[in-house]
């Protein structure tokens, strides 16, 4: 009986060191969430004051969003909702209280956050997308944009419909014009700096229900402040689009903008890929497959099929002689 009452004593025993341990564990874990939670408050609230601070306007020109708002707005981040998935966040299709649709994006990293709200709060202007609001008590710091509704202008460019373009000559001319003229804007003095984008390209440029240009996706840009003509820094982007003098140089200022322009450009002409691995590797660069397209005036063969055949210019020959010429 006494060996019975020692095992039994000894399983109590043991019973009762494990619940206590298993509370401890429990009490300590609800103890860190806590502290973290408290933690993350007064970051973000050193956050939004650094913001703030930074720019005086920001309070005029976006409204702060609470999460509960936001989670609203996109069915609590339902999939279905989702308008667009990168490295660097997803963004989604909201619908606020007064039925107006809404872009909502969110930020994995801080600094790209940061970088984005203190460019775009800064930036009105028509062909340039707009900031709505802001975020930063939620799982992840959220800007709120307009929603632009008719896709980016890669896809327009490079996905046909039966073979043929989907953007006539002259809108084609008329996109580049509006971008050209955010980045005329941006490359000037605001706010007491210039704004370089140093990501510009086809995708990221978004078209809305009448074909209206509004550049996008600020999360490389950088300032350039009155009296400086560049900042250093490393080259980044997508293929095809990059300055290669910038790239050796470490530089970064408006030239980076203006040539990766001038490949859109070339992409609203041709309808081809800023780079492509399947071609040559002398014309894997599209630039450089222009550039020599000139030079052996062979440019008739690389333009969109669609102004080459008259198509698009029908009875204007005069004006693509002269576009040729210009280029």
């Amino acid at each position: 009986m006494a060996p019975l009452k020692i095992s039994l004593g000894f399983s109590i025993s043991f019973f009762v060191l494990l619940v206590g341990l298993l509370l401890r564990q429990c009490i300590a874990l609800k103890i860190s969430g806590y502290v973290k939670q408290i933690k993350d408050y007064f970051a973000n609230a050193q956050l939004e004051k650094e913001l703030v601070k930074s720019n005086g306007s920001v309070k005029l020109a976006t409204r702060k969003f609470t999460e509960k708002e936001l989670e609203e707005a996109t069915s609590k981040y339902d999939d279905s909702r989702t308008i667009a998935t990168g490295e660097h966040g997803k963004v989604y299709k909201g619908i606020l209280p007064d039925k107006r649709v809404v872009a909502v994006k969110e930020f994995k990293s801080e600094s790209r956050f940061r970088t984005e709200f203190e460019v775009l709060s800064r930036i009105k202007h028509r062909h340039v997308v707009r900031l709505l609001g802001y975020c930063i008590d939620s799982r992840q710091h959220t800007l709120v944009y307009d929603f632009i509704n008719n896709d980016t202008l890669y896809k327009h460019i490079q996905e046909k419909n039966e073979g043929s373009s989907t953007l006539s000559f002259e809108l084609r001319m008329k996109i580049a014009a509006e971008i050209a003229a955010a980045l005329a804007y941006m490359h000037s003095s605001t706010c007491n700096s210039q704004i370089i984008h140093l990501n510009v390209n086809s995708k990221r440029i978004l078209l809305d229900e009448n074909y209206m240009a509004r550049l996008a996706y600020f999360r490389e840009a950088k300032f350039v402040l009155q009296g400086t003509t560049h900042v250093e820094g490393t080259v980044r982007g997508s293929s095809g689009y990059l300055d290669p003098e910038s790239i050796q140089s470490n530089t970064l200022s408006e030239k980076n903008d203006v040539y990766s322009f001038g490949v859109v450009l070339v992409e609203l002409l041709t309808s081809q890929n800023a780079f492509c691995k399947e071609r040559p590797e002398a014309d894997k660069h599209l630039a450089s497959l222009f550039l020599r397209s000139v030079e052996e005036s062979r440019l008739d063969q690389i333009l969109d099929g669609e102004i080459t055949r008259g198509k698009i210019l029908l009875g204007q020959p005069k004006k693509l002689l002269i576009w040729q010429n210009a280029v």
